[in-house]
């Protein structure tokens, strides 16, 4: 037997006879031949795969990294139940119906009341010797804007039943306040406003009011102020309508 090149075995029989070639090429050659004993040869594995990148792996036995578990199987539930909502009709609007839209106001429905519309009215009252004489704030009354609606304030009312009481003397001071913030112009009222049967129209338009905020009426009396008797009173008007 001889070698010639890097890929032929020749093998040369007796009698000086012509050497017939085996394998051209090696064993991945000529396939008309039987490999030679212990199977044709395969390079040696240097870095097993499983420590290569995931980039240079050739096979990547994915199931073995993912398994499904109970977080996959919530996930299954969730989406099936989205599903089977969205297969009949959706999350529907407990104020409007989505399918007709968003109502559409004829007037601005924080100046005009609206035909759907709920009217507001609170009145509060304390007596004289409820309230210090110190001129300190002491609110009488408190209204909180229900839950997805808004609304709006449009009359105003202040008024004492006692004795003593002169009109801007500032013996008694009446005052309206949304959050954190007086209402325009209703501040420092020093006079009485209105009365309950016609309370009077707050100045210039009506005042919004939106879901959620307190609404505060407050009395404020100084310590050299001459009232006694009866009971100091406030009180505000307007309405209040579902939000868009």
């Amino acid at each position: 037997m001889s070698f010639r090149g890097f890929g032929d075995i020749i093998v040369t029989p007796k009698g000086n006879q012509p050497g017939q070639k085996l394998f051209q090429g090696g064993p991945w050659g000529n396939k008309t031949q039987s490999p030679p004993p212990g199977g044709i040869w395969t390079p040696n594995e240097i870095v097993p795969e499983q420590y290569l990148p995931a980039a240079l792996q050739q096979t990547i036995p994915l199931t073995d990294l993912f398994q499904p578990n109970d977080w996959d199987r919530d996930l299954f539930q969730e989406a099936a139940l989205w599903r089977y909502v969205a297969l009949h009709g959706g999350i529907k609007n407990c104020c409007r119906i989505d399918e007709l839209g968003a109502p559409i106001w004829s007037q601005p429905p924080w100046q005009v009341m609206p035909s759907n519309g709920l009217i507001l009215q609170q009145m509060f009252a304390a007596t004289t010797a409820s309230i210090p004489f110190t001129g300190t704030d002491t609110v009488i009354g408190t209204y909180r804007i229900p839950s997805g609606f808004d609304g709006a304030i449009n009359r105003f009312v202040a008024q004492f039943s006692g004795n003593g009481h002169i009109d801007f003397s500032g013996d008694i001071v009446w005052r309206l306040k949304i959050n954190n913030r007086y209402a325009k112009n209703l501040g420092n009222v020093t006079n009485t406003y209105g009365s309950f049967q016609t309370a009077f129209i707050v100045p210039g338009d009506a005042i919004p009011v939106i879901s959620g905020q307190n609404i505060q009426v407050i009395v404020n009396i100084p310590a050299t102020s001459g009232v006694n008797g009866g009971y100091v009173q406030g009180g505000f008007f307007g309405w209040e309508y579902g939000r868009r």
